[in-house]
């Protein structure tokens, strides 16, 4: 295997290309002028999902990379130190970097040296001499603990940037622990006083508090992130990790090796550590390890043997200093360096699962992942259909008459089908439920070789061919056709897309291929864009402004892919196998391809997915709330996928529930009570079997999206199994009987019989995923809960690579070599998630809530869990998503506040946001400014000094309303114009304070508050000239959030007496209760609309550290703050926020610190900037 550290890419000047890549360390494709200079300015690189090579293209309609690009980082040389030495502490990042203390030959230091990215300058001295000392902070706010001087120390020292000052002693003395995070917000943990700890203590800018212990005690790791939000990489050459979220440690994904004496440099979704030693390289490591928020890989080695230095910065811009290479001390910088590829998304085509029967010429209707296929030929005429839950293909109900060149639209549970050859053309007309096919009216003209779209109520046929090629247009209400206007272009074999009133015709013969699109209004067509290939037997899918057309023939077999967006074609990526005569559905950016010729007549299927940029991102899994099902119970059986999902059963239930992507709805009643059942299938065609009823049972209900029918009864009677499969191909394995059961039955839609093969370890509870000769066991217990994990392959089971955690009465999804195992007990009640590669499990990110007896359904990266013990019964909903197109937020530091404040007002947006008033302790300040989204800037003071005062509206136009100074209670207004305060009408009700307030200086509204010994309920309305009563919350409660308008807010939180999970909306007249919140709350910021609320929670349970996000049904944790701060104030949006201020406890000091949140587009999109390839292999000769 070769060490390769760049390659160039070059070849012919042919649309696309591949090279194979393996391997190494350092990557820098170079590309070649030949291929038009195209990657200078426009072409794009990828990698392929299913093949996972490198690819390129010159289309230009693919975007534009930078030339050379920098995949991976590199490591090179920096500026040498003036004191060489070890062993000491630092902070800042590549430019701005900040080293201090250390020892040579047992001498301390005081001595700090500053770096600008290019040289290291001496800075102050320390007050102390210390080693084995560790840093936090930024160059100019810095902040130095613990460490060694002639014993333990216990020492802070904050740095401002040009001195030292003391700050507050640590609890406990001690050195050689790991750190990260502010000055007024630091962590530090570990290290050893005389052995090793697990101890951690936290600073607030004034004093050290405790904070939770991690799990394994030891020294010289490293530790990368915030004081709510940090990864801690185990030193004393361990290869554990631990993660901590501002209470708790707890484990995560083993590094490759262990390490320690590194330095390191990042935070909690991106982070290194680099040089030191490890086991295999005692007398000093060159690796350098990164964590992208899940798992570590290896990044580029570093140059220079370094132990005991130090490093700071972020992951892809850092530094690496001082230490020593044995006896040697080092004198070298090394500098790290990524260059990103800018961000962007591109639709790229995947394969998916095959189709049971190959044709061409049929028809389709629904979604990427929840599609149906129909019709089609092959030697005949086909009646059969198919159904796809975005994994695999099932067996649907079959066409009346079998036809091919027929038109189809509508959903997977709700399509049509139309005319066609059977084999001579005809009018007829079917619909389908779901189950089966029934006859509709037919059509006025028959034809073949139609288009159409729509849905079963509001159809559309287009085109087709008769006796000639055919402009007539169709309209279906769901029970007749109407004509519609005829298309200009008369044509055959044309792909359609969109809806009844807004349709896009494109393509087809005429008899020639055609380039031609037109566009429908509901009357007439006109003409669009013309396709960039003309081309016919084509097939498309998504709306009139937004479609992707791909394949056909011109007169060969076309790879080609277009979209238009409303106006113009632009070229996309090219299907893996061009196609003509096949079928699409879903949307432009996530369609898919099935069937069809190549010329051969296929089942193959394609789907067509956003990807991100130029490489396979890391896309890290989030879960988020959704909404709770109808009845909390345990022990049900789930089916279906995160958008169609069945909750079937459980705790002495018949109950049955249909999920749609949003909400619960009663589905049809099992025949009999059935709990610690197995199960499967689809929302449309599900199965269960065994369980208990109340009795162990080995009844078999199956479930056609209506109603259950009675099944093939089991051989064996048990509880507690397992299912894999479908209803009509399913496995059954595992249980409880009289003892533990090793049991594998299958089933073929109407009989089960024994399977050849029995599991190797019997259990009861287990996790079961994949199909009938596909499954995957994992889990369950016997005596205890267990670890092992058995794969089937439609007759013997074999061992497979243990869990990490082991579990029992857990649920799953996904397929056999790619599974995801989520919760169960152990015998506690379990959070963790793992991920299934078809040999070992990795640590996922964790369920919000810890449950188990629980149900699943969908896929591995797209799932749905709910129900369950906590262990009380719960109803509620998590989805589980791992995509490239999830932003997962993050924080980062803005600019101070010129004056330190808490309880003010806060209003605005993040780029143009007013901070008035609020306890500065121990006064109240009057100070105003405006925060430009870089920099605090001082305005006219208001004329009312007050904190826990309410506040809304604009930088332009706010309102400050209620609130107290000096134990005296409020009811006076002010408002601002943008650049002084005038005083407004008073409040009607009594005076209150800790109120808080939503929407415009003309429309506004104020909620609760406290007076002076009462909680306040009621709610009053602002015109912007006079206060009229609102509707009284449901729950009095003071120190609430605010957010939205005066007719459509959200209230969060609050404390009666003590902080709660209440959540109300208000629509103008009248508060109603909502969901509640993960966790209790009160005195934060909240912003959005009432639909889409992000929260920074003020109180509970980290002291303002914990966020959390309302979809408008349910709430999910999001990434937490930098500070632990009680009531800050802010605004902004539920996907851009800006908080500032507050203060802390127990010393109640008020803070200048300002954090800003994003989830745009320059954030991760998955989690972490994980835009670039991380690990490369080349495959050499």
């Amino acid at each position: 295997m070769a060490i390769l550290q760049s390659t160039t890419i070059s070849g012919s000047l042919d649309n696309t290309g591949s090279l194979a890549v393996s391997g190494s360390t350092i990557i820098f494709p170079f590309i070649e002028s030949s291929l038009t200079s195209s990657f200078s300015g426009s072409g794009k690189m990828w990698i392929n999902a299913d093949t996972q090579n490198l690819q390129y293209t010159t289309q230009t309609s693919l975007g534009t990379v930078q030339s050379p690009a920098s995949f991976m980082g590199a490591w090179s040389a920096g500026g040498n130190v003036i004191s060489v030495r070890c062993g000491l502490g630092g902070a800042g990042d590549l430019n701005a970097g900040l080293a201090f203390g250390g020892f040579n030959n047992y001498c301390r230091y005081t001595c700090t040296e500053e770096y600008d990215g290019t040289s290291w300058s001496a800075g102050p001295n320390l007050i102390n001499a210390a080693e084995e000392t560790q840093g936090a902070g930024t160059q100019t706010a810095g902040l130095r603990m613990a460490g060694w001087v002639n014993g333990y120390v216990s020492v802070t020292e904050e740095y401002n940037g040009s001195s030292w000052a003391a700050g507050g002693a640590m609890i406990q003395a001690k050195n050689m622990g790991n750190s990260t995070g502010y000055q007024n917000a630091a962590i530090y943990n570990g290290g050893r006083n005389p052995g090793n700890l697990s101890s951690t203590e936290e600073y607030n800018g004034s004093s050290w508090a405790s904070g939770g212990s991690n799990l394994i005690a030891h020294k010289n790791g490293g530790m990368g992130g915030t004081q709510n939000a940090s990864i801690l990489s185990i030193g004393d050459n361990n290869i554990s990790t631990e993660v901590y979220d501002g209470t708790a440690f707890s484990s995560t994904n083993n590094k490759p090796e262990g390490k320690d004496y590194t330095s390191k440099a990042g935070d909690y979704n991106s982070f290194q550590i680099s040089a030191g030693n490890s086991p295999s390289s005692p007398a000093g490591s060159l690796t350098t390890l990164e964590w992208n928020g899940l798992t570590w890989v290896y990044g580029c080695n570093v140059n220079d043997i370094r132990q005991n230095g130090v490093g700071s910065g972020a992951q892809s811009s850092a530094f690496s200093a001082f230490g020593r290479n044995g006896t040697p001390y080092v004198t070298t910088t090394e500098e790290y360096t990524k260059n990103f590829i800018v961000p962007y998304t591109t639709n790229v085509w995947t394969k998916g699962a095959a189709l049971a029967t190959a044709r061409y010429l049929g028809a389709g209707g629904g979604t990427q992942d929840a599609a149906l296929a129909f019709g089609g030929y092959n030697g005949g005429d086909k009646s059969c259909t198919e159904e796809y839950d975005g994994s695999s293909w099932t067996a649907g109900g079959a066409l009346i008459i079998a036809r091919h060149a027929l038109a189809g639209f509508g959903t997977q549970n709700a399509a049509v089908a139309v005319s066609g050859n059977s084999p001579t053309v005809n009018a007829a007309v079917e619909e389908y439920d779901g189950s089966s096919w029934a006859s509709g009216n037919g059509v006025s003209t028959a034809r073949r070789y139609l288009a159409g779209a729509g849905t079963q109520n509001s159809g559309i046929i287009f085109g087709g061919y008769v006796n000639a090629n055919s402009n007539l247009t169709e309209e279906y209400d769901g029970t007749n056709w109407s004509t519609g206007g005829t298309l200009i272009t008369a044509r055959h074999n044309l792909g359609g897309s969109g809806t009844q009133n807004a349709t896009l015709a494109f393509g087809g013969g005429s008899p020639t291929a055609e380039d031609s699109t037109e566009e429908y209004d509901g009357s007439s067509w006109s003409a669009g864009g013309a396709l960039i290939t003309a081309r016919r037997y084509l097939a498309g899918a998504g709306t009139q402004n937004a479609t992707v057309a791909f394949g056909g023939q011109n007169p060969a077999v076309l790879f080609d892919t277009e979209e238009y967006d409303g106006t113009s074609w632009t070229v996309g990526s090219y299907l893996i196998t061009g196609v003509e005569s096949h079928i699409g559905v879903g949307t432009q950016n996530a369609a898919l391809s099935t069937a069809g010729k190549t010329p051969s007549i296929v089942a193959s299927t394609e789907l067509y997915s956003s990807y991100c940029s130029t490489t396979l991102c890391s896309s890290l899994p989030v879960w988020s709330g959704a909404a709770a099902m109808i009845t909390a119970r345990r022990y049900l059986t789930g089916a279906g996928t995160q958008n169609a999902a069945l909750a079937v059963g459980g705790s002495y239930k018949t109950c049955n529930e249909e999920y749609n992507g949003s909400s619960w709805s009663a589905g049809g009643a099992l025949a009999a009570v059935k709990y610690q059942a197995g199960g499967g299938g689809t929302q449309n065609a599900a199965i269960v079997t065994g369980g208990k009823s109340p009795s162990q049972t080995n009844a078999t209900e199956e479930y056609d999206g209506s109603s259950w029918s009675g099944g093939g009864n089991m051989i064996t009677a048990r509880q507690e199994l397992a299912f894999a499969g479908t209803q009509n191909a399913g496995l059954a394995f595992g249980g409880y009987v009289n003892a533990v059961s090793n049991v594998s039955e299958e089933y073929d839609g109407s009989a089960w019989s024994g399977s050849p093969g029995n599991l190797i370890t019997a259990r009861f509870g287990l996790g079961g995923v994949g199909t009938q000769n596909a499954a995957l066991a994992f889990g369950g217990g016997n005596l205890s809960a267990t670890t092992c994990t058995e794969h089937y392959n439609g007759s013997t089971w074999a061992a497979g690579g243990a869990l990490i955690n082991a579990r029992r009465r857990t649920a799953g999804a996904g397929v056999q070599y790619d599974a995801r195992a989520f919760g169960g007990e152990a015998p506690g009640v379990l959070n963790f998630t793992e991920a299934y590669n078809g040999g070992t499990w990795s640590i996922d990110k964790p369920l919000t809530t810890s449950r188990s007896a629980l149900a699943g359904a969908g896929t591995q990266t797209s799932a749905l869990i709910f129900g369950g013990q906590t262990p009380t019964v719960v109803g509620n909903t998590e989805e589980y998503t791992c995509s490239t197109n999830t932003c997962v937020g993050a924080w980062s530091v803005g600019g101070d506040l010129i004056t330190a404040r808490s309880g003010g007002g806060g209003f605005g947006t993040p780029t143009a946001l007013i901070a008035a008033t609020g306890d500065n302790v121990p006064s109240v300040t009057t100070a105003t400014e405006q925060y430009d989204g870089t920099s605090w800037s001082a305005q006219s003071s208001n004329n009312c000094g007050r904190c826990a005062v309410g506040g809304f509206g604009t930088a332009a136009a706010g309102v400050l309303a209620g609130g107290m100074c000096n134990n005296s209670f409020f009811n006076a207004t002010e408002e601002y114009d943008g650049s002084s305060w005038a005083n407004g009408p008073n409040m009607i009700n009594t005076l209150r304070y800790l109120i808080k307030g939503a929407g415009t200086q003309d429309a506004g509204m104020v909620a609760g508050g406290y007076n002076p010994s009462t909680y306040v309920a009621c709610t009053e309305e602002y015109d912007g000239s006079s206060w009229n009563s609102g509707g009284a919350l449901i729950t009095a409660r003071f120190n609430i959030t605010v957010n939205g308008s005066q007719n459509d807010a959200l209230a969060n939180g609050g404390s009666n007496p003590s902080a709660t999970k209440c959540i109300e909306t208000y629509n103008g007249s009248t508060w109603s209760v909502e969901a509640t919140s993960i966790n209790t709350g009160a005195a934060g910021v909240s912003s959005g609309t009432s639909n889409t609320t992000l929260w920074v929670n003020g109180y509970a349970p980290a002291s303002g550290a914990c966020v959390e996000e309302f979809n408008g049904t349910a709430w999910s944790r999001a990434s937490a703050t930098l500070h632990l701060n009680r009531e800050r104030l802010g605004d902004g949006n539920s996907s851009a926020v800006t908080i500032f201020g507050g203060h802390s406890s127990p010393s109640e000091g008020v803070f200048t610190n300002t954090e800003e949140y994003n989830c745009g587009p320059d954030q991760l999109l998955g989690a972490g900037f994980q835009c670039y390839i991380n690990t490369v292999v080349f495959d050499t000769e």
